[in-house]
């Protein structure tokens, strides 16, 4: 594994770590004779690299085939399910950070199996991993925690600078570099100390660190240029144009070539190291904070657009860069090269897309198994046949419905591994091939109808509209049911005054609940949930409503792509008691009044705006990399608030309670 696919990137909420897909080559290779596979793909079929990929929904690591497109097998990782991860291999070990704990499982490849987790990290420390080495590095606190590859635990000591780090890459030798803007240096550290720091820029400028053909170069923001930090002269080796992200700068391995991307109008900047050439790719119609960090391989660029779901190629020359859908959903990509192939992985989703060159590949990593309570990765061996590259992932399988609900055998995903609906759509010109392979689906029985104040014991799909005049919508009456609304509406009808309270959709003591695809109007609760876990609300729209969502007494609630919108006066978009909730890729939470109690409460990837937003009785609230809007926010005492890499509105904060706003634009009042 090459260090510079495990490369920390930066404080900006657009520019995502790369870390959670980690490829292995395991050395063997297969002609095309032995794969029954012609000609037309050299390039692939004369490798066999295999990659981990990291699924945090349902808590796996699966070992995916390069030329089948297909997984072989796959480890448990319940602790992480649901949470952010970050991986990295050493021989035949993984490792496994979890962003939200801190914590460090290592994976015994060879054995399949998963050892304990071990706390190493703060939250949002991440994993940096060499052949020789892995460290947890903590940007915000300026701290390096050594890891022992061999038992997942610490080794030596750890490395406190005590300022701040704006980004990190470790090479080959187990060296962490940092850069320290607040110093205008980078920094090299080791298990046995901290070298000198060595200038790059003016003290207070953004400085950015990437590889070239794995050396270590820093980038100034204001000055553009990049030098090396691992020679006595530091020398000079591209001049980028000032002002430019320093932190969304990539090498090439082979030392040739350096990109950026840079903003107003968003474009790609290509330098030619050798020669000083730059060419410049325009990307029309996108913005900087769509964009991830560029991976270079085999003489293409590979951007992540995270905000579409999909992965612009270009070949440098200045042509307009190819767009190959991944997911075609906002959520993370996490992309690297290796031996020639470059892999990218969406952490949150089933899909994942391998390279060699422009032609590619779309892999599921998990299928649903009939009866199993969460997405299992399929076992295939890399000798079964593979199916044909692609120029786009192919559509999602859709089972069809008839005049009464049916049952789903499926959490999460279908039987070929893909969400439903989740299909992105091809890009002109570019056509589908068939899926990798799969299991066959199993019938799940029918069930009854889903009428008003129906409790459901097993999952079903809407097929109409339901509008209700009971007090209730629907019950979840059991453990693992799916509420298909299939881009119907549960509507209540009649009027209701004083201490009347309809609820839309009742969650109350069982886990394993997804609702999704759907809409709820009408209700004064639209969705009311107690003493549940592992609860899934996922493309749902809660608008015009007394309250929105009602948590209380749960864990594991996780928001995904859902609106809760109502600026109504007196109206409660979220009101979280002693519970742990999450919103993610794309949930809006916006109105007059919204309440986070005893609670943990995360939001990554969002939107956030009230007119009153409070954080009290012991509550955290966790805000990262989206729109922080809200007009007030009261964080009380013995309450946290974080906010970093985001957007701030003109709004104030206000109470007693400790608040962190690190790497944000715009401006809040802080009273």
């Amino acid at each position: 594994m090459t260090p510079s696919t495990l490369r920390n990137r930066g404080p900006r909420w657009q520019i995502l770590l790369r870390l959670g897909l980690v490829a292995a080559l395991l050395g063997t290779v297969f002609g095309v004779a032995a794969l029954g596979r012609s000609g037309e793909l050299a390039g692939l079929t004369m490798r066999s690299a295999t990659a981990w990929l990291i699924s945090t929904r349902p808590g796996l690591v699966t070992r995916v085939n390069g030329l089948s497109a297909a997984p072989e097998t796959a480890i448990a990782l319940p602790t992480v399910r649901g949470h952010d991860a970050d991986t990295g291999q050493i021989g035949s070990a993984v490792l496994v950070a979890d962003r939200k704990t801190g914590e460090v499982t290592r994976v015994d490849t060879a054995a399949l199996q998963a050892g304990q987790p071990t706390p190493l990290g703060r939250e949002a420390s991440r994993l940096l991993a060499s052949p020789t080495a892995a460290a947890l590095v903590d940007l915000a606190a300026g701290t390096v925690t050594w890891v022992d590859p061999a038992t997942g635990t610490p080794r030596g000591e750890s490395s406190p600078l005590g300022t701040p780090f704006s980004d990190a890459v470790i090479t080959a030798d187990g060296t962490v570099w940092v850069v320290a803007p607040g110093l205008g240096s980078a920094i090299p550290l080791r298990s046995s100390g901290a070298g000198s720091p060595v200038p790059v820029g003016d003290p207070g400028e953004a400085l950015g660190l990437t590889l070239l053909a794995g050396r270590p170069v820093a980038v100034d923001a204001a000055t553009g240029v990049a030098r090396r930090v691992d020679t006595a002269d530091r020398a000079v080796i591209a001049r980028l144009p000032a002002g430019v992200d320093p932190v969304a700068a990539a090498g090439s391995n082979d030392g040739w070539s350096l990109v950026a991307v840079v903003g107003s109008p968003t474009r790609l900047i290509s330098v030619d190291v050798r020669s000083g050439r730059t060419t410049t790719i325009a990307l029309p119609g996108v913005d900087l904070g769509d964009l991830d960090e560029p991976v270079l391989a085999g003489g293409l660029t590979y951007l992540p657009d995270h905000r579409r779901g999909r992965i612009l190629v270009t070949d440098g020359t200045g042509s307009p860069p190819q767009s190959v859908p991944v997911t075609g959903h906002a959520g993370e990509l996490q992309a690297f090269a290796q031996d020639g192939l470059v892999w990218v992985n969406a952490p949150a989703r089933p899909e994942a897309v391998v390279f060699s060159g422009r032609v590619h590949r779309p892999i599921r990593k998990y299928a649903a198994v009939a009866g199993s309570p969460e997405p299992t990765a399929t076992a295939t061996s890399s000798q079964s046949p593979s199916p044909e590259p692609t120029k786009s992932p192919p559509p999602s399988a859709q089972s069809s419905v008839g005049p009464t609900a049916s049952a789903s055998s499926s959490k999460s995903t279908d039987s070929s591994g893909s969400e439903p609906g989740s299909s992105p759509t091809p890009d002109p010109g570019q056509s589908s091939g068939p899926e990798a392979p799969s299991p066959s689906p199993t019938a799940a029985p029918p069930a009854s109808p889903v009428r008003c104040g129906a409790t459901l014991t097993e999952s079903a799909t809407l097929d109409h509209d339901l509008d209700c005049t009971t007090s209730i919508g629907v019950i979840i009456g059991a453990n693992d049911v799916t509420l298909d609304l299939n881009g119907h509406t549960i509507r209540y009808t009649s009027g209701f005054a004083g201490d009347e309270r309809p609820i839309g959709i009742r969650i109350t003591g069982v886990r394993g609940t997804e609702i999704r695809n759907g809409s709820v109007r009408g209700f004064r609760d639209y969705i009311d949930i107690r003493d549940a876990q592992d609860v899934l609300l996922s493309g749902l729209d809660l608008v015009d409503f007394r309250v929105g969502l009602r948590i209380n007494d749960s864990r594991g609630v996780h928001l995904e792509r859902t609106q809760v919108v109502n600026a109504d006066n007196g109206a409660v978009t979220v009101d979280v008691a002693n519970s742990e909730i999450q919103g993610t890729d794309g949930t809006n939470i916006a109105g007059f009044q919204g309440n986070c109690y005893q609670s943990t409460c995360t939001m990554l990837d969002s939107s956030i705006g009230h007119r009153y937003f409070y954080i009290n009785n012991g509550s955290t609230f966790v805000f990262r990399r989206g729109q922080f809007l809200n007009r007030l926010t009261v964080v009380y005492e013995g309450c946290s608030l974080t906010v970093t890499d985001s957007r701030l509105g003109s709004g104030n904060l206000g109470g007693t309670g400790e608040r962190v706003l690190e790497n944000n634009t715009g401006t809040i009042n802080d009273n």
